[in-house]
């Protein structure tokens, strides 16, 4: 199918002004399709293969938008229905090429060295000995399944890393009886307040944080913007005795959405009045002559 492309100018929709082409007609590449107008501008979309019009979706001063298939077409063997070019046969050398090419991908990985079965240089695992660090448990990320220094230094971080002691019985919270004594005369549930201090207890801080939280007012919910109503030309005009309709497009049809839309807009008028005060109008008099 043949698509609407961007005609740019930040256009959405085009109006179908009228068809240069019929079903069964054979065109040309860059011969033109059809003219379109919009608000804007007014083009004629080309083809961009040669081939026979099979279908037209639309007809003259239908609106089409962006995007949207405009006709089916039956393209030349060369090209497929999209006007995407076949792929090229591959010549016989890079069919020679591929299979060598496909073997070295699935190739599995060389063979891990003996010693522990893992793959690694002297230098790391001569640093994973320093470190005191069996080399086996580190997860390798290195090509082929390899360990790297950046592997070995990463698990002695993770290694390192002291977890959180036991939580202490009373309300499984680590806090020291002052932060407790605090909590408890805010009238909070230590339970509840996020930890940050170090292994997981809670400070003062915490409690503190907590409190102002609890006590700030919730936000209320942002307030969507009001949808843009759609607009029906004369949807709601009166019809009067001798008046004549008739179908719109192009320039025509953009200018009578705008002005429906400008009804929308609310209206008013401000007048300001002035009282010129008795001295205002005596200095104002002109002399006479003489």
């Amino acid at each position: 199918a043949v698509k609407l492309g961007d005609l740019g100018e930040g256009t959405k929709e085009a109006t179908i002004k009228q068809w240069l082409v019929q079903p069964g007609n054979q065109v040309k590449e860059f011969e033109d399709l059809c003219e379109v107008i919009t608000d804007k501008l007014t083009a004629k979309i080309p083809s961009a293969y040669p081939g026979k019009i099979v279908k037209l979706h639309y007809k003259n001063d239908d609106i089409c938008q962006v995007g949207a298939p405009l006709l089916d077409m039956e393209v030349d063997d060369a090209l497929k229905v999209k006007g995407e070019v076949k792929k090229e046969e591959p010549t016989p050398e890079a069919k020679k090429e591929e299979p060598i090419q496909a073997k070295a991908e699935t190739q599995a990985p060389p063979a891990a060295e003996h010693k522990g079965d893992v793959l690694a240089t002297p230098a790391v695992r001569a640093l994973a000995q320093k470190m005191k660090i069996d080399i086996s448990k580190v997860t390798p990320t290195g090509k082929g399944g390899k360990v790297t220094q950046e592997d070995v230094m990463k698990f002695a971080e993770q290694k390192s890393t002291p977890t959180p002691p036991a939580a202490e019985h009373r309300g499984e919270v680590l806090a020291a009886p002052a932060v407790r004594a605090l909590a408890q005369k805010m009238k909070i549930d230590i339970s509840k307040v996020i930890p940050t201090g170090k292994g997981g207890k809670t400070t003062q801080e915490d409690v503190l944080k907590y409190a102002e939280q609890q006590a700030a007012p919730q936000k209320p919910a942002p307030a969507t913007a009001p949808k843009a109503p759609k607009v029906q030309i004369g949807a709601s005009t009166q019809v009067l005795p001798g008046d004549q309709s008739f179908k719109i497009a192009g320039v025509q049809y953009e200018m009578a959405k705008s002005m429906t839309l400008a009804q929308l807009v609310p209206h008013y008028s401000c007048l300001l009045y002035t009282s010129p005060s008795p001295r205002d109008l005596s200095t104002s008099r002109m002399p006479s002559s003489a």
